[in-house]
């Protein structure tokens, strides 16, 4: 769809036909040409404004111990005290009830924010083999 006007809704009504045949079972692919690129991504026109949302919403997820790591200069201590001993018999016993707060890395896996401690007891329970 071509004009030399701008305004006119081109953009939008290309957008709603896709969306149309698309809801009609056909396949689509949209273009936008014009240096403006306001045409929404497919994501953005073929789904539902709920999905959008969830999609920006925290979640809980299983991340495995090799895709973790700490965040540069963390002031957060683990020892190997009393303290430790205890979360060890404790994730033993109960497993990990406490989620460790975790954000994406620029290049790939994620950063603790919190959790250090347990990243911590994870990986020396991983290396001696103790799977409980």
């Amino acid at each position: 769809m071509t004009s030399p006007k701008g305004g006119v809704g081109k953009t939008t009504t290309c957008a709603n036909l896709g969306i149309g045949l698309a809801q009609e079972g056909k396949k689509v692919l949209l273009v936008d040409s014009d240096p403006q690129g306001s045409l929404n991504s497919y994501n953005d026109i073929f789904s539902t404004e709920e999905a959008r949302s969830d999609e920006k919403r925290e979640k809980v997820m299983g991340i495995p111990l090799s895709e973790l790591y700490p965040f540069p200069d963390h002031p957060f201590q683990v020892r190997n005290d009393d303290s430790m001993r205890e979360t060890v018999e404790s994730v033993k016993e109960h497993g990990v009830l406490d989620p460790a707060i975790a954000r994406p890395r620029a290049d790939g896996g994620y950063e603790l924010i919190s959790g250090h401690r347990r990243n911590e007891l994870l990986h020396s329970m991983h290396q001696i083999g103790d799977k409980n």
